[in-house]
């Protein structure tokens, strides 16, 4: 058997052959563009976390600051302004407003302060410790002392004495 190949024959082959190695080296860089494609979608999702995390961690830096900015608002020479306004506007004296010894943490610096105070009944000492409480420079009252005493007087009103322990915080 004689194989000859006539020229047709050849060029044939030849095409097919190029036309074969043309279709592997595209197939080979489609698997490769793939591959990179592939790669930058895991890297964008990565990406998009990273954005999400440090967006979540932008809002809670701009959230403590707010706090912070309402917390350290204040002084000791404010906080008895308003303490002392607060009192009045309960119908409240104070005997003494004393300020305790600071207490220092590396995050916060706590103020206390020892007030003694009479009112005419146990409700003004109620609205008084709810006012504190629920003020914005924030106290806490941590201890409460209350005795009631019979006026020497002629009528049967009673005076009622209060021994209060507040605290207020500054964030440092």
């Amino acid at each position: 058997m004689d194989l000859k190949l006539t020229p047709e024959l050849q060029n044939k082959l030849i095409n097919g052959g190029i036309l074969f190695l043309a279709l592997f080296f595209s197939f080979k860089m489609y698997q490769g563009q793939r591959q990179v494609v592939t790669q930058l979608m895991a890297q964008k999702e990565v990406e998009l976390n990273k954005s999400m995390t440090i967006t979540s961690i932008d809002s809670l830096n701009k959230k403590i600051t707010a706090y912070k900015q309402l917390v350290n608002t204040k002084d000791v020479n404010s906080l008895f302004n308003t303490i002392n306004t607060l009192v009045s506007e309960c119908g409240v004296k104070i005997s003494s407003l004393k300020p305790l010894p600071e207490n220092s943490t590396p995050l916060s610096t706590e103020y206390a302060f020892q007030i003694t105070a009479t009112a005419p009944s146990f409700h003004a000492i109620g609205k008084l410790i709810s006012k504190l409480e629920n003020h914005h420079d924030i106290f806490i009252v941590t201890s409460v002392g209350i005795t009631s005493s019979r006026a020497g007087s002629g009528n049967d009103s009673d005076l009622v004495s209060v021994d209060l322990r507040l605290t207020s915080f500054v964030i440092k």
